[in-house]
């Protein structure tokens, strides 16, 4: 009977937690030193294709209008199929040395990228760039079938390793092409 107890415990206590909803973010920041001046460097970074072309898991960048585009960033996850997740941008400062997409809605999604410059000489910029995502769900199973199991906080460490992997990866891409 104690058996029977602890498995209908267990069973409602997994769907109960299978049912909330599931949040997983990430944000990392990463840079290097390009070979051009500022001036450069900035006209190149609000090239929003540059982040298509280079940034793995983008897979489509679209002008909207003035100031906004929409991105597709595309989520491999092990023994699942990719979690495609499309964000409305708006490009909320642009300056000559500093530059910030962000999502128009804070909810349920959020991606933010933002983009600081600083001149190191005549033909050399510092460039740090963040990225922020977030992802919310209904539950956890909408993010994966072992989300509930592995929790927020593992899926969010694992995405965060996967995005300072890709930050690095397209900063070193636009190193090469710059």
């Amino acid at each position: 009977m104690k058996l029977i107890i602890t498995i209908l415990f267990m069973v409602f206590t997994f769907v109960n937690i299978s049912r909330a909803e599931f949040t997983v973010s990430a944000d990392v920041t990463s840079g290097t030193v390009l070979k051009v001046n500022i001036t450069r460097a900035t006209e190149y970074f609000k090239d929003i294709y540059v982040f298509q072309r280079n940034f793995p898991g983008i897979i489509s960048v679209k002008k909207l209008g003035y100031k906004q585009s929409e991105w597709v960033y595309e989520i491999d996850a092990p023994l699942a199929s990719p979690v495609r997740m499309p964000f409305i941008l708006e490009e909320t400062i642009s300056s000559d040395d500093y530059m910030v997409f962000e999502s128009k809605s804070k909810t349920p999604d959020y991606f933010r990228c933002s983009a600081r410059m600083v001149s190191l000489g005549d033909e050399e910029t510092r460039i740090s760039i963040t990225i922020k995502i977030k992802m919310v769900r209904e539950s956890g199973g909408d993010v994966h079938f072992m989300a509930p199991i592995l929790g927020e906080k593992f899926i969010s460490k694992e995405m965060k390793k996967d995005l300072t992997k890709a930050l690095s990866a397209f900063l070193s891409k636009c190193k090469k092409e710059i």
